[in-house]
């Protein structure tokens, strides 16, 4: 008497992207890791609800500057590292990765889901509060002309540098072995250190969200930027920074799901 085997059944690559998102999407706005990171995000409007309660005047400004100088510049980044970077690793040392690999399923759409699960998660939780401390900042010293719009691009931007931002981290998880070390490392020496170059600056991820914001006429303008003959901060197309960010972020979504799916993981 024989038996015959049965087929496994495969999971299409679109099932197992919606899958693994919601999932992931789900568990990554419940943990605690959200809780400490949506408390450290509503520092800009700590910030607008003391300054409502000073005698300051020019409430648009220290909402633009909170935007630049914090959000932008630390809480963006910041939240896109601890959300991209552990996309694979936390699977790695929490010795469930292999689980994923159990039926014959698809490795990019397990990456690109956990990718966009966690670009959301950034979105939200750096997003939010700038709605709130916008409007606690017009409280404080009243709205100028196109102070929605600026309000609107500044969301904008923020969302799609979530994406570009968790992208990267992404990528770097799976490429790397350290890779807390290695998105430290970007984030210090290449997105901070070349911001701060005159020229070279546009090559950063920072610049872009700035200017896609409309933020890049509070731009750094210092020694250096005098020192090559610069009058005034480089500016580019807000067009051309989203077309930057966007591509970013597909390149390195895209790098990071070629090599996790060729990677042997040994957990």
């Amino acid at each position: 008497m024989s038996s015959t085997a049965m087929p496994v059944k495969q999971i299409s690559f679109g099932t197992l992207l919606a899958t693994i998102f919601t999932t992931h999407l789900r568990s990554s706005l419940l943990s605690r890791k959200a809780i400490v990171l949506a408390v450290v995000n509503l520092l800009p409007l700590i910030g607008a609800i003391l300054y409502l309660m000073s005698d300051a005047k020019s409430g648009m400004t220290f909402y633009k500057g909170m935007i630049e100088y914090v959000t932008i510049t630390f809480l963006l980044p910041l939240t896109a590292m601890f959300y991209g970077g552990p996309a694979i690793v936390e699977e790695i040392e929490g010795r469930t990765i292999t689980y994923l690999f159990l039926r014959p399923v698809s490795k990019p759409a397990i990456f690109l889901g956990k990718y966009l699960a966690a670009s959301v998660t950034v979105a939200v939780l750096v997003a939010l509060p700038v709605l709130p401390t916008y409007f606690v900042a017009v409280a404080a010293g009243g709205a100028d002309e196109g102070g929605t719009q600026l309000l609107a691009q500044g969301l904008v931007s923020l969302i799609v540098g979530s994406f570009s931002y968790t992208a990267v981290f992404s990528a770097l998880s799976a490429v790397f072995a350290r890779s807390l070390l290695a998105s430290i490392l970007f984030w210090g020496v290449f997105e901070w250190g070349l911001s701060f170059v005159p020229v070279l600056e546009v090559g950063t991820q920072k610049y872009h969200v700035r200017n896609a914001g409309s933020l890049i006429d509070l731009g750094n303008f210092g020694f250096l930027d005098k020192m090559v003959g610069l009058k005034a901060p480089i500016e580019v197309p807000i067009g051309a920074s989203y077309g930057a960010l966007i591509a970013v972020a597909v390149l390195a979504a895209a790098l990071g799901a070629v090599v996790f799916s060729r990677r042997q993981y040994v957990v």
